[in-house]
C-alpha cells in the first residue's frame, strides 16, 4: 500500500508523545518514524522484528520494552465494547466503508490488549479515512494520512487503517500480528506491504 500524500500529526499518540518526553527523539528523529509510518508501539515493535535502520538504535529499542509495559491496557472483554461501538458508528455514517474488521491483540484474543487496531475496506481509502475522522465516536485525531487515522476514543488510541480490495487481506495480517509471526511468514513469502503503509 502506498502512503498518498503527507502525514498529519494533529497532537501526538501515546509513543511519539512518550518518546519525546523521554528525549529520546528529537525533531529530525520524530520526523523519521513518521516518515516510516511508526507512530504506534505495534508499529516501533514490527519496525524492530524486521530489522528497519530506523529502528535500530538501541535506545530506541529499549524504550520500545519499557513503554510497551508502561502503556495503559485494557481487558479483551473492554477492548470489544470500545471496537463494537466505533464499528457500529462507522457502519451508520460511512457507507463507503465495505468492511472492518477488529485486529491486532483484540483478533487474536489476547486477555489484555494494549493497542486497538481496525482494519477497514474501502475503494476510496482517503475519503473513508476522511469520514472516519468525523464520526462522534472520535474525541480527538491523533495521526493522520490518506489511509490511516489514530484516534481517541472513549480514552483510548484507536489505530484504523483503510486498504483497498486488494489490500485489505494483507492489511489485516499485517496488523493482527504479532510483530515476530508477521516476520517470520513474510520470510517464508516473501516481501510485503511497504513498511509505511502499513
Amino acid at each position: 500500500i502506498a502512503q498518498d500524500g503527507p502525514s498529519a500529526v494533529i497532537a501526538l499518540p501515546f509513543l511519539l508523545r512518550r518518546l519525546r518526553d523521554l528525549r529520546i527523539v528529537d525533531d529530525a528523529r520524530e520526523q523519521a518514524l513518521l516518515r516510516d509510518g511508526i507512530v504506534t508501539i505495534a508499529d516501533l515493535e514490527l519496525a524492530v522484528a524486521e530489522q528497519r535502520p530506523v529502528a535500530m538504535d538501541p535506545t530506541l529499542r529499549r524504550a520500545a520494552d519499557i513503554l510497551a509495559v508502561e502503556f495503559r491496557p485494557v481487558m479483551l472483554g473492554r477492548g470489544w465494547d470500545i471496537l463494537d461501538s466505533f464499528l457500529s458508528s462507522l457502519s451508520v455514517h460511512c457507507p463507503e466503508i465495505q468492511a472492518s474488521d477488529a485486529s491486532g491483540a483484540v483478533r487474536r484474543g489476547e486477555p489484555l490488549v494494549a493497542g486497538l487496531v481496525t482494519v477497514c475496506r474501502a475503494l476510496d481509502p482517503a475519503r473513508a479515512i476522511q469520514c472516519i475522522a468525523a464520526l462522534p465516536t472520535v474525541s480527538e485525531v491523533l495521526y493522520r494520512t490518506s489511509r490511516r487515522a489514530v484516534l481517541l476514543i472513549e480514552g483510548h488510541e484507536l489505530d484504523v487503517r483503510v486498504g483497498t480490495p486488494d489490500e485489505y487481506g494483507s492489511l489485516l495480517f499485517t496488523t493482527t500480528g504479532p510483530a515476530d509471526h508477521v516476520v517470520a511468514v513474510q520470510k517464508r513469502r516473501g516481501p510485503r506491504l511497504s513498511a509505511s503503509a502499513t
